[in-house]
C-alpha cells in the first residue's frame, strides 16, 4: 500500500480476484489461499480481503455439502422406510403415502429456500465484495470481517 495507506492497482485488482475466484468451483478456494500465503506480509489490505474471501467460501462450502447432505438424509430416510412398511402393510398403505408426499413437501420447500434465497445471497455477496475491494474500499463480511481484520 502507498503512504496515504490506499491500496495500489495490482492489490485492488487481486483482492477483487480473490472475492470473485468464489464463482468457480476449485478456484474459490484456491486463488484467496495463495494470495493470503504469499501476500500477507507485503499488504494488510490484500491480507484481510484474501483471509475474508477464503473463509466465506469454506463457510459456503459447508453449509452447501450440509444442505445437500440432509436433503439426502431426508429423503432416503423417509423413502426406504415408507417403501418396506407400505410394502408389509398392502391395501392398508395410504397414511403412508400420506407421510410420503408431506416429507417430499418438506424436501421440495427446503430446496426452494436454498436456491431462491441463499444461492442469490451468495453471488450477491461475492459480487458486492468484488466491486468494492476493486475500488479500492476495504470490504467486510457480517461476523467474518471483524475476525479477519483482528488477525
Amino acid at each position: 500500500m502507498t503512504e496515504q495507506n490506499s491500496p495500489t492497482r495490482e492489490e485492488r485488482w487481486t483482492a477483487a480476484l480473490c472475492h470473485t475466484a468464489g464463482l468457480t468451483v476449485f478456484f474459490g478456494l484456491a486463488v484467496p489461499l495463495i494470495v493470503y500465503l504469499t501476500q500477507k506480509e507485503r499488504s494488510p489490505f490484500l491480507k484481510a480481503q484474501a483471509l475474508q474471501a477464503l473463509i466465506f467460501q469454506v463457510i459456503a462450502l459447508l453449509v452447501y455439502w450440509l444442505v445437500n447432505a440432509g436433503l439426502i438424509l431426508l429423503y432416503f430416510g423417509a423413502f426406504i422406510p415408507m417403501v418396506i412398511v407400505s410394502s408389509a402393510m398392502g391395501d392398508q398403505a395410504g397414511w403412508i403415502a400420506v407421510i410420503f408426499f408431506l416429507v417430499i413437501g418438506l424436501i421440495i420447500a427446503f430446496s426452494l429456500l436454498f436456491v431462491v434465497i441463499l444461492v442469490p445471497a451468495y453471488f450477491i455477496f461475492v459480487l458486492v465484495a468484488a466491486w468494492r475491494s476493486g475500488k479500492g474500499n476495504a470490504f467486510r463480511y457480517p461476523i467474518i470481517g471483524a475476525f479477519a481484520q483482528s488477525k
